[in-house]
């Protein structure tokens, strides 16, 4: 059973004025802070598809953080890999906790 919930987490209005601030050849003096998108995704036992998810992100993304709910294959071996934060997490029937976990951990 696969189970990979993904999050990207970036700001899109950052992105518009970002765009924007490209297409005015910086004129601005004010440069625009670079858009950063953090992935966020809560595992347990996914070996099997952790590491194409990874590679498919992995060059569009600043950070890979990785809540673990409770491993006991090489999930956490595959994501230290790509760089990612790792942190475990104790599963209490509720994916929104897990999800705000990971989130906590985005720091870009």
């Amino acid at each position: 059973m696969m189970f990979i919930i993904v999050l990207f987490v970036f700001n899109i209005a950052m992105l518009k004025q970002t765009q924007q601030h490209l297409n005015m050849n910086n004129k601005n003096p004010n440069p625009m802070p670079k858009p950063t998108i953090s992935l966020c995704i809560m595992t347990k036992n996914e070996e099997r598809y952790l590491e194409q998810c990874l590679n498919s992100a992995k060059d569009i993304v600043d950070e890979i953080i990785i809540v673990d709910t409770g491993s006991t294959d090489r999930t956490k071996e595959i994501a230290k890999k790509f760089g990612a934060k790792i942190y475990d997490f104790k599963w209490i029937d509720d994916f929104s906790a897990a999800r705000n976990e990971s989130l906590k951990h985005a720091t870009k």
